[in-house]
């Protein structure tokens, strides 16, 4: 990092700011900054940067436009994330479930009591017998519909491959930052060469996959845009015994909800980097609503994720839209 001492008088440190976030600006970052692996700029090079300098009144208009036009991208997508933090919600009423609201963090709520024969043979660790984690579970084993666990229900898992030599291109190597909740991220996606993996890790349509350490317990489906990807050892790969009865979609959103990340969150290990073991993750119960139920709560689910990505992209367009009308302003293009 570099300190710059300006001319207050002349720009606006707002202003200034904001110049930065433009293509004006930006390419001449890229043109003039150097390195291979990582560009950098010394601070002669950053001398070089030109910047438009408008009256300050000029200035404060283009601040005042660009103000509200991030505050409508702003807008925007906290109106997307109130959606999907929505799908929770709706889910869990679907399906019927009630969780019990989380305990204030008080030194009563600390301090709770349990039977040596409850522990015995069990986790000792206390957030294991928590009011909320024993209410999830109970509400889950006295739901209505089938009770099954990811074993009952899944050919045996597999997590991935283990390789760090990453290349420029060549197949797409899937790590934990990779996966979101029902959804790829792959602005930052590694690469492998092309070579002979003897282990079964081939996906196909359908298959789960869900992280195993670190962010732990996060799941997506894979669908055809991700088939020819490796997974890292650090990621599950649950393939369904009979998708007739079982929807990918479904059993997804069901572990990315607030039931199954409690439930992850009990049997996950280590303290610094909690991590899912493969023998106690197929013990996880599922509930298993019929297949036409499954197919109803994953249209809602898909039709509310759709409305918020549309909220998150018209958020993005619209700021972009300002910037460059700023830039052509600048520029004194017509």
């Amino acid at each position: 990092m570099v300190r710059l001492e300006l001319n207050w008088s002349i720009i606006d440190k707002r202003y200034f700011c904001y110049m930065f976030d433009l293509n004006t600006t930006r390419i001449q970052i890229n043109f003039i900054g150097k390195g291979a692996a990582q560009n950098n700029l010394n601070n002669e090079e950053i001398s070089q940067i030109h910047i438009f300098i408008p009256s300050i009144s000029e200035q404060e208009k283009i601040v005042n436009y660009l103000d509200e036009a991030h505050l409508k991208k702003k807008q925007k997508e906290t109106e997307a994330q109130r959606s999907l933090e929505s799908i929770d919600d709706y889910l869990l009423s679907e399906l019927g479930i009630h969780l019990p609201e989380p305990e204030e963090n008080t030194i009563q709520n600390r301090i709770f009591y349990r039977s040596i024969k409850m522990i015995s043979g069990d986790r000792i660790d206390p957030y294991a017998y928590k009011n909320i984690v024993l209410e999830t579970l109970k509400n889950i084993k006295e739901y209505k519909y089938e009770n099954r666990t990811l074993r009952q229900i899944t050919k045996p898992v597999i997590n991935g491959f283990d390789y760090r030599d990453f290349c420029d291109s060549g197949r797409v190597y899937l790590r934990v930052s990779n996966i979101r909740k029902d959804e790829f991220s792959l602005e930052d996606v590694r690469f492998i060469p092309e070579f002979l993996i003897e282990k079964d890790i081939a996906l196909i349509e359908g298959d789960l996959l869900l992280t195993r350490k670190g962010s732990y317990g996060i799941s997506v489906v894979v669908d055809k845009s991700i088939l020819h990807a490796v997974i890292s050892s650090e990621i599950f790969r649950l393939r369904f015994l009979n998708l007739g009865k079982i929807n990918p979609y479904f059993i997804s959103a069901y572990l990315n909800s607030k039931i199954g990340q409690i439930y992850f969150d009990r049997i996950k290990t280590g303290a610094i980097m909690g991590h899912i073991s493969q023998d106690v993750l197929q013990h996880t119960p599922i509930i298993v609503p019929p297949i036409e139920k499954q197919i109803e709560i994953v249209d809602r689910i898909t039709t509310i994720r759709d409305r918020a990505k549309q909220l998150r992209q018209e958020g993005v367009a619209e700021l972009e839209k300002a910037k460059q009308e700023v830039e052509a302003m600048i520029l004194g293009i017509e």
